[in-house]
Parts: structure tokens; C-alpha cells; sequence
């Protein structure tokens, strides 16, 4: 079912908005919190009230502050209080550091962008996907080209800094690529083809 949901989002289609919010309803966690990112990304406002109650009637944390950034994102002034009260726990500050920038906060934004060297790979590729989403994609491409200056490298690095170029660089960029071609590791490999695949893409006529 998990795997049928990811698949209903991908379509990210707003004629589906029942189904959207039939996920706020699932009897498992995992497929409602997809339910809550789309139901926000999407703005659909009906679901509002359901997800108050799903707040209100949280049975662990992560659910409580899940369903108060989905809130947040949809306009409830509320919920943004609440997210901020959960800084001062130590253990969920970057967590709740990242839902805040994900919803738009720029505060939040640029403490993470200060201190990026020290977030987990999880959080560097979720920081990633919020800074292109608000524009601050000349920051992506500036650490994506200095994690590839050598070929010897953390390969999670490697991989997200090639997605990014793939996604947003330039035709100068397909030279720093190249090389990962013949990296020892294979997910760092695939990367690198798919990068070189988009930039191809995007660049037709500078190649041409």
C-alpha cells in the first residue's frame, strides 16, 4: 500500500484531491504523513479540519509536529506557535529547524544553509530540495560543485551534488561530472549518468 501511495503522489495531480485526503485517514502512519505533505503541497484546504483533529488527538511527537507544519503550510497561525515550542527540545530542534524551512520560513532557511556541513544526509537532501523549491538555488549549485572538486568523496555527497547539477546546472557543468563516470562506487555511477542524461536534456542546443 505504501508503495501504491508513492506512486498516487507522483502523479501530483489535483484532480485527485479525494484520494489526497482519504490518505489523512489511513490506519498507518507512514502513508497519513504522505497524506499530510500533499494535502499542504497542495493546498487543499478542506483537509484542514481533519488534520486538527489529528493533531489534537496525537498519540507520539513526530505525529504532533508533522500535523502542525502541514497546518502551518496552509495558513493556521497556530500551528507555527507550536512548531516553534518544540525548538526547545533538544532532541527534535532540527528536525523542527527543517519543517520550519520547509514551509517557508527564512529564518530557518538560512540557519540551516549557515551550518550544512554539520546535517545528517537525510537533512542535506531534504535542505536541498527546500532551497530550490524558494530560490535559493545558486547555494545548491555552489556546494554541489565544491562536494565534486575530487573524485574521492562521501558518496552521499556525491550523489545529491550530481542530482542537483542534473537538475540545475549548467552546460559547463557536464566536465565536472564526467568523472564520476568511473567512480568506484556504482550508486555514485548511475548518478552521474542520470545528471548527464538531464543536462543533455536541458542543453540540447549547446551540444549540438
Amino acid at each position: 500500500r505504501f508503495l501504491a501511495t508513492l506512486k498516487l503522489i507522483e502523479l501530483d495531480d489535483s484532480r485527485l484531491k479525494k484520494k489526497y485526503l482519504k490518505l489523512l485517514d489511513d490506519s498507518d502512519d507512514n502513508i497519513r504523513v504522505l497524506g499530510l505533505n500533499i494535502v499542504a503541497e497542495k493546498e487543499i484546504y478542506e483537509g484542514i479540519d481533519r488534520i486538527k483533529y489529528l493533531n489534537k488527538n496525537a498519540v507520539n511527537l513526530s505525529m504532533k509536529i508533522l500535523t502542525a507544519q502541514s497546518l502551518m503550510r496552509l495558513g493556521v497561525n497556530k500551528a507555527e506557535k507550536d512548531l516553534e515550542s518544540a525548538l526547545e527540545i533538544p532532541a527534535l530542534k532540527s528536525t523542527v529547524e527543517l519543517l520550519l524551512a520547509q514551509a517557508g520560513r527564512t529564518d530557518m532557511i538560512d540557519q540551516l544553509k549557515a551550518k550544512y556541513s554539520e546535517l545528517n544526509d537525510e537533512s542535506k537532501s531534504a535542505l536541498f530540495n527546500v532551497l530550490i523549491k524558494f530560490g535559493h538555488e545558486d547555494f545548491v549549485l555552489e556546494r554541489s560543485r565544491s562536494s565534486l572538486k575530487n573524485i574521492v568523496g562521501e558518496v552521499f555527497d556525491q550523489k545529491i551534488s550530481l542530482e542537483s547539477l542534473g537538475k540545475l546546472g549548467t552546460f559547463n557543468d557536464f566536465e565536472i561530472i564526467k568523472p564520476f563516470l568511473n567512480s568506484p562506487f556504482e550508486q555514485v555511477q548511475v548518478s552521474a549518468v542520470l545528471s548527464m542524461i538531464k543536462l543533455l536534456d536541458r542543453h540540447k542546443s549547446d551540444f549540438s
